[in-house]
Protein backbone atom coordinates (compact mmCIF):
# COMPACT_ATOMS: atom_id res chain seq x y z
CA UNK A 1 0.00 0.00 0.00
CA UNK A 2 2.55 2.69 1.11
CA UNK A 3 4.62 1.39 -2.68
CA UNK A 4 1.76 2.06 -4.29
CA UNK A 5 0.96 5.73 -2.86
CA UNK A 6 4.84 6.27 -3.52
CA UNK A 7 4.28 5.43 -7.23
CA UNK A 8 1.32 7.95 -7.56
CA UNK A 9 3.30 10.56 -5.56
CA UNK A 10 6.26 9.94 -8.00
CA UNK A 11 4.17 10.34 -10.98
CA UNK A 12 2.47 13.50 -10.27
CA UNK A 13 5.89 14.73 -9.33
CA UNK A 14 7.46 13.62 -12.73
CA UNK A 15 4.18 15.72 -14.60
CA UNK A 16 4.91 18.35 -12.48
CA UNK A 17 8.49 18.79 -13.17
CA UNK A 18 7.39 18.33 -17.11
CA UNK A 19 5.02 21.31 -16.70
CA UNK A 20 7.62 23.26 -15.14
CA UNK A 21 10.59 22.52 -17.31
CA UNK A 22 8.11 23.33 -20.34
CA UNK A 23 7.42 26.96 -18.54
CA UNK A 24 10.99 27.41 -18.18
CA UNK A 25 11.73 26.69 -21.55
CA UNK A 26 9.26 28.50 -23.48
CA UNK A 27 10.34 31.73 -21.53
CA UNK A 28 14.39 30.32 -22.85
CA UNK A 29 13.67 29.15 -26.21
CA UNK A 30 11.97 27.71 -28.87
CA UNK A 31 11.67 27.40 -32.33
CA UNK A 32 11.42 23.47 -32.08
CA UNK A 33 8.66 22.25 -35.32
CA UNK A 34 7.45 18.87 -36.12
CA UNK A 35 5.27 19.18 -39.16
CA UNK A 36 2.80 16.79 -39.15
CA UNK A 37 1.45 16.36 -42.68
CA UNK A 38 -0.85 14.25 -45.32
CA UNK A 39 1.56 15.72 -47.43
CA UNK A 40 1.34 16.37 -51.00
CA UNK A 41 2.95 18.38 -53.46
CA UNK A 42 1.39 21.47 -55.37
CA UNK A 43 -1.11 22.40 -55.58
CA UNK A 44 -1.54 20.43 -52.25
CA UNK A 45 -1.87 22.78 -49.66
CA UNK A 46 0.70 20.80 -47.10
CA UNK A 47 3.97 21.68 -49.51
CA UNK A 48 2.74 24.93 -49.38
CA UNK A 49 2.50 24.94 -45.91
CA UNK A 50 5.49 23.01 -44.75
CA UNK A 51 7.80 25.48 -47.40
CA UNK A 52 6.03 28.64 -44.99
CA UNK A 53 7.58 26.72 -41.99
CA UNK A 54 10.94 25.82 -43.77
CA UNK A 55 11.60 29.67 -44.99
CA UNK A 56 10.29 31.11 -40.76
CA UNK A 57 13.23 33.37 -38.98
CA UNK A 58 13.32 31.43 -35.80
CA UNK A 59 11.66 28.15 -36.97
CA UNK A 60 13.53 25.25 -37.07
CA UNK A 61 11.92 22.11 -38.55
CA UNK A 62 13.34 18.98 -36.79
CA UNK A 63 11.35 16.64 -38.20
CA UNK A 64 8.24 15.77 -40.91
CA UNK A 65 6.02 13.20 -39.81
CA UNK A 66 3.84 11.61 -42.26
CA UNK A 67 -0.03 10.79 -41.51
CA UNK A 68 -2.61 9.04 -43.82
CA UNK A 69 -4.99 11.60 -45.13
CA UNK A 70 -5.32 12.82 -48.43
CA UNK A 71 -3.29 10.37 -50.30
CA UNK A 72 -2.18 6.85 -49.49
CA UNK A 73 0.88 7.17 -47.26
CA UNK A 74 3.72 5.99 -49.56
CA UNK A 75 2.49 8.80 -51.88
CA UNK A 76 3.04 10.98 -49.89
CA UNK A 77 6.32 9.86 -48.43
CA UNK A 78 7.58 9.75 -52.23
CA UNK A 79 6.86 13.28 -52.36
CA UNK A 80 7.89 14.99 -48.96
CA UNK A 81 11.26 13.49 -49.35
CA UNK A 82 11.22 14.86 -52.84
CA UNK A 83 10.25 18.59 -51.86
CA UNK A 84 12.80 18.44 -49.33
CA UNK A 85 15.34 17.49 -51.45
CA UNK A 86 14.47 20.52 -54.19
CA UNK A 87 14.05 23.03 -51.16
CA UNK A 88 17.62 22.46 -49.91
CA UNK A 89 15.79 20.36 -46.56
CA UNK A 90 18.13 17.07 -47.11
CA UNK A 91 18.86 17.23 -43.36
CA UNK A 92 15.04 17.51 -42.40
CA UNK A 93 14.03 13.33 -41.25
CA UNK A 94 11.30 11.64 -41.93
CA UNK A 95 9.10 9.80 -39.94
CA UNK A 96 6.26 7.62 -41.02
CA UNK A 97 2.73 7.02 -39.43
CA UNK A 98 0.60 3.78 -39.56
CA UNK A 99 -0.52 3.38 -43.67
CA UNK A 100 -4.38 3.78 -42.31
CA UNK A 101 -6.41 5.21 -39.19
CA UNK A 102 -7.49 2.28 -36.87
CA UNK A 103 -10.76 2.72 -37.40
CA UNK A 104 -12.13 4.86 -40.57
CA UNK A 105 -15.12 6.26 -41.50
CA UNK A 106 -16.36 3.84 -44.53
CA UNK A 107 -15.49 6.13 -47.39
CA UNK A 108 -12.45 6.74 -46.74
CA UNK A 109 -11.73 2.71 -45.98
CA UNK A 110 -12.85 2.54 -49.42
CA UNK A 111 -10.09 4.76 -50.47
CA UNK A 112 -7.73 3.02 -49.55
CA UNK A 113 -8.74 -0.43 -50.60
CA UNK A 114 -8.99 1.46 -54.13
CA UNK A 115 -6.56 2.00 -56.72
CA UNK A 116 -6.61 5.66 -56.56
CA UNK A 117 -3.56 7.46 -54.99
CA UNK A 118 -5.86 10.84 -53.41
CA UNK A 119 -8.70 10.77 -51.99
CA UNK A 120 -9.98 14.20 -53.77
CA UNK A 121 -10.56 14.13 -57.26
CA UNK A 122 -8.96 17.40 -57.82
CA UNK A 123 -5.88 16.23 -56.19
CA UNK A 124 -5.17 13.47 -57.99
CA UNK A 125 -2.67 14.54 -61.19
CA UNK A 126 -0.67 15.82 -57.85
CA UNK A 127 -0.21 12.34 -57.25
CA UNK A 128 2.37 11.54 -60.09
CA UNK A 129 5.24 9.84 -59.51
CA UNK A 130 8.12 11.82 -58.55
CA UNK A 131 11.74 11.29 -58.77
CA UNK A 132 13.69 9.27 -56.20
CA UNK A 133 15.45 11.56 -53.46
CA UNK A 134 18.22 10.71 -50.94
CA UNK A 135 15.89 11.53 -48.43
CA UNK A 136 15.20 8.59 -46.47
CA UNK A 137 11.82 7.40 -44.22
CA UNK A 138 13.35 6.53 -40.90
CA UNK A 139 12.21 3.13 -38.90
CA UNK A 140 10.79 4.45 -35.84
CA UNK A 141 6.92 4.93 -36.28
CA UNK A 142 6.31 8.86 -35.92
CA UNK A 143 3.97 8.28 -32.70
CA UNK A 144 6.89 7.51 -31.02
CA UNK A 145 9.47 10.03 -32.25
CA UNK A 146 7.21 12.46 -31.22
CA UNK A 147 7.05 11.32 -27.62
CA UNK A 148 10.49 10.66 -27.61
CA UNK A 149 10.85 14.07 -28.95
CA UNK A 150 8.43 15.88 -26.92
CA UNK A 151 9.68 14.47 -23.69
CA UNK A 152 13.55 14.92 -24.21
CA UNK A 153 12.76 18.85 -25.30
CA UNK A 154 9.63 19.22 -22.14
CA UNK A 155 7.77 22.71 -23.83
CA UNK A 156 10.07 23.71 -26.61
CA UNK A 157 8.34 21.37 -29.13
CA UNK A 158 5.84 22.96 -31.22
CA UNK A 159 3.90 20.62 -33.40
CA UNK A 160 2.02 21.56 -36.62
CA UNK A 161 -1.10 18.99 -37.16
CA UNK A 162 -1.76 19.67 -40.72
CA UNK A 163 -3.99 16.15 -41.51
CA UNK A 164 -5.77 13.62 -39.21
CA UNK A 165 -4.59 13.33 -35.85
CA UNK A 166 -3.35 9.60 -35.62
CA UNK A 167 0.26 10.44 -35.01
CA UNK A 168 -0.71 12.64 -31.98
CA UNK A 169 -2.93 10.78 -30.50
CA UNK A 170 -0.52 7.95 -30.67
CA UNK A 171 2.47 9.67 -29.11
CA UNK A 172 -0.13 10.97 -25.90
CA UNK A 173 -1.58 7.12 -25.71
CA UNK A 174 1.91 5.92 -25.46
CA UNK A 175 2.72 7.93 -22.39
CA UNK A 176 0.39 10.63 -20.49
CA UNK A 177 2.90 13.05 -20.14
CA UNK A 178 3.52 13.73 -23.82
CA UNK A 179 0.38 15.68 -23.82
CA UNK A 180 2.03 18.51 -21.36
CA UNK A 181 5.36 18.26 -22.32
CA UNK A 182 4.47 19.63 -25.73
CA UNK A 183 5.08 23.36 -26.25
CA UNK A 184 1.50 24.06 -28.47
CA UNK A 185 0.04 22.18 -31.14
CA UNK A 186 -1.27 24.00 -34.00
CA UNK A 187 -3.90 22.23 -35.47
CA UNK A 188 -5.89 22.55 -38.85
CA UNK A 189 -9.47 20.84 -38.58
CA UNK A 190 -12.91 20.94 -37.06
CA UNK A 191 -15.74 22.99 -38.55
CA UNK A 192 -17.62 25.13 -36.18
CA UNK A 193 -21.37 25.85 -36.72
CA UNK A 194 -24.67 26.48 -35.01
CA UNK A 195 -27.12 26.53 -37.94
CA UNK A 196 -26.97 23.59 -40.43
CA UNK A 197 -29.16 25.62 -42.53
CA UNK A 198 -26.70 28.98 -43.13
CA UNK A 199 -23.49 26.86 -42.34
CA UNK A 200 -21.18 25.55 -45.99
CA UNK A 201 -21.18 21.92 -46.04
CA UNK A 202 -17.99 20.42 -46.55
CA UNK A 203 -18.31 17.58 -49.43
CA UNK A 204 -17.96 14.56 -47.19
CA UNK A 205 -20.41 12.07 -46.98
CA UNK A 206 -21.01 13.55 -43.13
CA UNK A 207 -21.83 16.98 -44.57
CA UNK A 208 -21.06 19.33 -41.95
CA UNK A 209 -17.87 17.49 -41.28
CA UNK A 210 -14.72 18.47 -41.65
CA UNK A 211 -11.57 15.94 -43.38
CA UNK A 212 -8.98 15.95 -40.88
CA UNK A 213 -10.96 15.02 -37.66
CA UNK A 214 -13.63 12.71 -39.73
CA UNK A 215 -10.77 10.61 -41.12
CA UNK A 216 -9.79 9.90 -37.88
CA UNK A 217 -12.78 10.64 -35.92
CA UNK A 218 -11.00 8.99 -32.42
CA UNK A 219 -8.17 10.53 -32.46
CA UNK A 220 -9.45 14.07 -32.94
CA UNK A 221 -11.67 13.19 -30.04
CA UNK A 222 -8.62 11.89 -27.76
CA UNK A 223 -6.36 14.79 -28.16
CA UNK A 224 -8.99 17.61 -27.79
CA UNK A 225 -9.68 15.90 -24.57
CA UNK A 226 -5.98 15.62 -23.40
CA UNK A 227 -5.01 18.73 -21.84
CA UNK A 228 -2.26 19.64 -24.23
CA UNK A 229 -2.12 23.58 -25.07
CA UNK A 230 -3.93 23.78 -28.41
CA UNK A 231 -4.69 26.44 -31.10
CA UNK A 232 -7.31 25.38 -33.64
CA UNK A 233 -8.02 26.74 -36.95
CA UNK A 234 -11.20 25.46 -37.83
CA UNK A 235 -12.97 24.99 -42.06
CA UNK A 236 -14.68 28.12 -40.58
CA UNK A 237 -11.15 30.28 -41.07
CA UNK A 238 -10.29 28.38 -44.70
CA UNK A 239 -13.74 29.74 -45.98
CA UNK A 240 -12.24 32.77 -45.66
CA UNK A 241 -9.37 32.67 -47.03
CA UNK A 242 -9.63 31.75 -50.72
CA UNK A 243 -5.94 31.83 -52.69
CA UNK A 244 -6.33 33.62 -56.36
CA UNK A 245 -3.97 33.83 -59.07
CA UNK A 246 -2.71 36.96 -57.99
CA UNK A 247 -0.51 35.21 -55.19
CA UNK A 248 0.41 32.33 -57.31
CA UNK A 249 1.87 34.97 -59.48
CA UNK A 250 3.43 36.37 -56.91
CA UNK A 251 4.87 32.94 -55.42
CA UNK A 252 5.96 31.93 -59.12
CA UNK A 253 7.32 35.77 -59.48
CA UNK A 254 10.00 34.67 -56.71
CA UNK A 255 13.77 33.76 -56.82
CA UNK A 256 13.07 31.08 -54.03
CA UNK A 257 13.32 27.19 -54.15
CA UNK A 258 9.36 27.00 -53.97
CA UNK A 259 9.05 29.73 -56.21
CA UNK A 260 11.05 27.20 -58.97
CA UNK A 261 9.16 24.26 -56.88
CA UNK A 262 5.85 25.77 -57.69
CA UNK A 263 6.34 26.85 -61.21
CA UNK A 264 7.51 23.15 -62.33
CA UNK A 265 3.98 22.01 -60.76
CA UNK A 266 1.99 25.12 -62.19
CA UNK A 267 0.43 23.52 -65.50
CA UNK A 268 -1.80 21.16 -63.37
CA UNK A 269 -2.43 23.94 -60.67
CA UNK A 270 -6.40 24.77 -61.08
CA UNK A 271 -5.92 28.30 -60.11
CA UNK A 272 -4.72 29.59 -62.96
CA UNK A 273 -8.16 28.80 -64.57
CA UNK A 274 -9.61 31.52 -62.13
CA UNK A 275 -10.65 28.79 -60.13
CA UNK A 276 -9.54 30.22 -56.09
CA UNK A 277 -8.25 27.55 -53.77
CA UNK A 278 -8.93 27.67 -50.27
CA UNK A 279 -5.78 27.95 -48.14
CA UNK A 280 -6.28 25.38 -45.27
CA UNK A 281 -2.14 24.25 -44.15
CA UNK A 282 -0.99 27.61 -45.11
CA UNK A 283 -3.79 29.13 -42.61
CA UNK A 284 -2.37 26.84 -39.69
CA UNK A 285 1.22 28.06 -40.21
CA UNK A 286 0.66 31.68 -41.02
CA UNK A 287 -1.07 31.82 -37.97
CA UNK A 288 1.44 29.91 -36.05
CA UNK A 289 4.01 32.42 -37.23
CA UNK A 290 2.17 35.67 -36.91
CA UNK A 291 -1.26 35.53 -33.98
CA UNK A 292 -2.13 38.96 -34.95
CA UNK A 293 -3.47 37.58 -38.53
CA UNK A 294 -6.52 36.09 -36.48
CA UNK A 295 -8.52 36.42 -33.79
CA UNK A 296 -9.12 33.93 -30.70
CA UNK A 297 -11.72 32.44 -28.42
CA UNK A 298 -11.46 30.14 -25.92
CA UNK A 299 -13.91 27.19 -26.15
CA UNK A 300 -14.01 23.30 -25.11
CA UNK A 301 -14.35 21.80 -28.70
CA UNK A 302 -14.89 18.35 -29.62
CA UNK A 303 -15.53 16.01 -31.67
CA UNK A 304 -18.73 13.18 -32.50
CA UNK A 305 -16.82 10.31 -32.59
CA UNK A 306 -20.25 8.07 -32.11
CA UNK A 307 -21.02 6.46 -35.34
CA UNK A 308 -24.57 7.50 -37.07
CA UNK A 309 -25.71 10.96 -37.66
CA UNK A 310 -23.76 13.98 -37.46
CA UNK A 311 -20.30 11.57 -37.15
CA UNK A 312 -17.24 13.12 -37.58
CA UNK A 313 -18.92 16.96 -36.64
CA UNK A 314 -17.04 19.04 -34.40
CA UNK A 315 -19.29 20.35 -31.01
CA UNK A 316 -18.21 23.37 -29.05
CA UNK A 317 -19.42 24.47 -25.50
CA UNK A 318 -18.81 26.59 -22.97
CA UNK A 319 -14.77 26.31 -21.94
CA UNK A 320 -14.14 23.70 -19.35
CA UNK A 321 -10.82 22.05 -18.18
CA UNK A 322 -10.07 21.20 -21.82
CA UNK A 323 -10.73 24.16 -23.61
CA UNK A 324 -8.76 25.45 -26.67
CA UNK A 325 -7.71 28.18 -28.40
CA UNK A 326 -10.14 28.24 -31.56
CA UNK A 327 -9.14 31.15 -34.13
CA UNK A 328 -11.89 32.81 -36.09
CA UNK A 329 -12.12 36.20 -37.48
CA UNK A 330 -9.05 36.20 -40.25
CA UNK A 331 -7.28 39.10 -41.85
CA UNK A 332 -7.59 37.56 -45.40
CA UNK A 333 -5.85 39.78 -47.17
CA UNK A 334 -3.02 39.59 -44.77
CA UNK A 335 -2.75 36.15 -44.62
CA UNK A 336 -3.24 35.89 -48.57
CA UNK A 337 -0.12 38.53 -48.83
CA UNK A 338 2.13 37.08 -45.33
CA UNK A 339 1.71 33.44 -46.90
CA UNK A 340 2.83 34.95 -50.81
CA UNK A 341 5.37 36.49 -50.42
CA UNK A 342 6.61 34.50 -47.68
CA UNK A 343 6.82 31.81 -50.43
CA UNK A 344 8.69 33.99 -53.14
CA UNK A 345 11.35 34.68 -50.68
CA UNK A 346 11.89 31.52 -48.83
CA UNK A 347 15.23 30.41 -47.95
CA UNK A 348 15.34 26.97 -46.60
CA UNK A 349 17.49 26.86 -42.99
CA UNK A 350 16.74 23.67 -41.19
CA UNK A 351 20.29 24.24 -39.39
CA UNK A 352 19.77 24.80 -35.18
CA UNK A 353 22.45 27.20 -35.31
CA UNK A 354 20.89 29.66 -37.96
CA UNK A 355 17.58 29.30 -36.24
CA UNK A 356 16.97 32.30 -34.71
CA UNK A 357 15.30 31.84 -30.97
CA UNK A 358 11.26 32.59 -30.55
CA UNK A 359 10.53 35.12 -28.06
CA UNK A 360 9.12 34.31 -25.20
CA UNK A 361 5.50 32.28 -25.00
CA UNK A 362 4.11 35.12 -23.05
CA UNK A 363 4.74 37.46 -26.10
CA UNK A 364 2.54 35.72 -28.47
CA UNK A 365 -1.08 36.63 -28.18
CA UNK A 366 -2.68 33.21 -28.77
CA UNK A 367 0.03 31.38 -26.11
CA UNK A 368 -1.11 34.25 -23.84
CA UNK A 369 -4.54 33.58 -23.78
CA UNK A 370 -3.67 29.73 -23.06
CA UNK A 371 -2.15 30.79 -20.22
CA UNK A 372 -4.64 33.16 -18.83
CA UNK A 373 -7.34 31.31 -19.83
CA UNK A 374 -6.17 27.76 -18.45
CA UNK A 375 -6.23 28.93 -14.44
CA UNK A 376 -9.38 31.21 -15.19
CA UNK A 377 -12.48 30.44 -13.90
CA UNK A 378 -15.20 29.14 -16.50
CA UNK A 379 -16.73 32.08 -17.87
CA UNK A 380 -20.29 33.02 -17.40
CA UNK A 381 -22.52 30.83 -20.06
CA UNK A 382 -23.76 34.39 -21.65
CA UNK A 383 -20.20 35.30 -22.79
CA UNK A 384 -19.28 31.36 -24.25
CA UNK A 385 -23.02 31.82 -25.93
CA UNK A 386 -21.64 34.86 -28.04
CA UNK A 387 -18.54 33.78 -28.14
CA UNK A 388 -19.35 30.32 -29.89
CA UNK A 389 -22.14 32.36 -31.96
CA UNK A 390 -19.10 34.96 -33.29
CA UNK A 391 -17.29 32.27 -34.26
CA UNK A 392 -19.66 30.70 -35.93
CA UNK A 393 -20.82 34.29 -37.40
CA UNK A 394 -24.49 33.26 -36.53
CA UNK A 395 -26.98 34.35 -33.51
CA UNK A 396 -26.06 32.28 -30.56
CA UNK A 397 -27.39 29.00 -31.02
CA UNK A 398 -27.16 25.55 -28.26
CA UNK A 399 -24.53 23.83 -30.01
CA UNK A 400 -24.96 19.72 -29.16
CA UNK A 401 -24.29 16.14 -31.03
CA UNK A 402 -27.66 14.96 -32.22
CA UNK A 403 -29.14 12.19 -30.35
CA UNK A 404 -28.75 8.57 -31.72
Amino acid sequence: MFADRAVRVLRVFALTAIVLLGAAARASAGGLTIVDTDFGVPPIDDSFALGLALAAPGVHVVAVTTVAGNQKLAVENAQVRYVLERLHATNVPVYAGPAAPPDPPPAYRAFLASARPSYFPSDASAARAVPDATVRVRSEPAGAFIARYVLAHPGRVTIVCIGPLTNIAAAIASDPRVAYAIGALYIGGGYVRSDPDAAATTGLPDRYAEFNFWVDTAAAAAVLRSGARIVVVPYNVNLQTPFSRAEYRTITAGRSRFAALVRAFAPQMPVWSGTPALMFDEDVVAAMLDPHLTGSHRVTLDVNDRPGPGFGESVARAPDAHAVTVLWQPRADAIRTFVATRLAAQRTSTSPVAAQPISATAAHPHAIARRELRHAPISARSDASRTIAAINGTAAKPLKIADQ
